[in-house]
Order: C-alpha cells, then structure tokens, then sequence
C-alpha cells in the first residue's frame, strides 16, 4: 500500500486543499447541511476529517457533537481544540438506533467498496432519530478530459481509507441515484447544490422497522 498523501498529515494542508477544489461551494455546501440541522440537538458526523462542518457552521447552534474519523492527525487537532471527536474506521464504529438527532456523511462513500456502501447507509440511517444527511460529489477531477488534470486529481484524491478490493473511482450523478434508490420512500428532499458539483439528500428517519426499496 502507497503512503498517503502529503495532506492527510496535515489539517491545515487539507484545509487548504479542500479550499482549493471547492473554492466558494465549501461554504455554500456547509450552509447548505447546517441549514438543516436544528439548535440544540446531538449530531454524529462520520468521516468528519478536520471537522470544518462543526467549527465554521454547527458550533454557533449549540450542537451536541460527535465526529468520527479514520485520520488520527485530524481526530487529536479536534480533541485538542475541546471538540468531541473518536478516531475509529465508519465499517467498524458503533452506531445505535436512534442514537443521534442528526447523522451526516458527506463526501466519503468513494472511501467504501460497493458492497459496503448500501449496509453503512442503512446503519447510519437508522442511527437518526430526526434525519439523515448525505453529501456527496457528483463531478470530479479525476474525469476531466485533459489527461494531466485527470492522472494529478486521481494522484491527490485517493482517498486514505479507499478499498483495495476494487479500482479507485468516484461516484457521479447516475452512480448516487442508483445507489440511494433503496432509500426513495424516506427522502424528504434531494437537491444539486454548489454549481451542480454535489447532491444532498435529506432522508426522515425510519419507523418501527427500516424498510429499504429494492
């Protein structure tokens, strides 16, 4: 296995990094999910990284919060700055039904194989007692017609926990929608938000028992 990148060592780098790929659509991506969430409620955030959706949107509305990811460098910033936030692999980490307020995952399902991804929607689903939410790209770098962007994108993008099983890849717009299909019967709403770079979900949470469309 390749050593990670240079700035999964670094939060600011990545800080940096992100704010070079997404220029002004971060912040219109982290109004966007915060928009959603209530004052005062709990909210787990898997796959957090530096934790930028908390400490630039959420903290400001009294957020009982939890941050999880697999970047030891990212989680020990957070914690040493008085922010709850567990280092631990989202296919392993606990998540209880009905445990949280509010569930978020946003651009992270390239990390997961295809076989993983279904299971670990369905999981944090059902950890939500008010919602799920689910942000993710849907046009990417490693795409672009020029092949020098393409092969740099795919050299930095490479997620740190991406799945040996199978070729790296991102998904796009066709890739979500087939994939969140199970889930049609509890979105409440879906939108393309940042230039139509990303699409955010917003599925109610689940009854009695979690019914997934097939």
């Amino acid at each position: 296995m390749s050593a990670p990148p240079l700035f999964y060592k670094s939060s600011l780098l990545y800080d940096l990094l992100m704010q070079f790929l997404y220029g002004r659509y971060l912040e219109e991506r982290g109004e966007a999910l915060a928009k959603q969430i209530d004052r005062g409620c709990s909210v787990l955030d898997i796959c957090c990284g530096t934790g930028e959706l908390f400490r630039k949107h959420l903290r400001q509305k009294n957020i009982e919060y939890q941050g999880v990811d697999l970047n030891p460098v990212f989680i020990r910033r957070l914690q040493a700055k008085g922010v709850s936030a567990i280092c631990a692999d989202a296919r392993a980490f606990p998540v209880k039904a009905r445990s949280f307020d509010y569930v978020i995952l946003q651009g992270s399902l390239s990390e997961f194989s295809s076989a993983e991804r279904t299971p670990l929607l369905q999981r944090l689903h059902q950890g939500a007692r008010r919602g799920f939410l689910l942000s993710e790209s849907i046009r990417h770098l490693i795409y672009h017609q020029t092949s020098w962007i393409a092969k740099f994108a795919t050299r930095i993008g490479r997620p740190l926990q991406s799945s040996p099983e199978e070729p790296f890849q991102r998904l796009q717009k066709a890739d979500l929608e087939d994939l969140m299909r199970p889930f049609n019967p509890y979105v409440r709403s879906m939108q393309v938000i940042c230039g139509g770079r990303t699409m955010l979900y917003v599925l109610r949470p689940v009854g009695d028992q979690a019914v997934y469309k097939v």
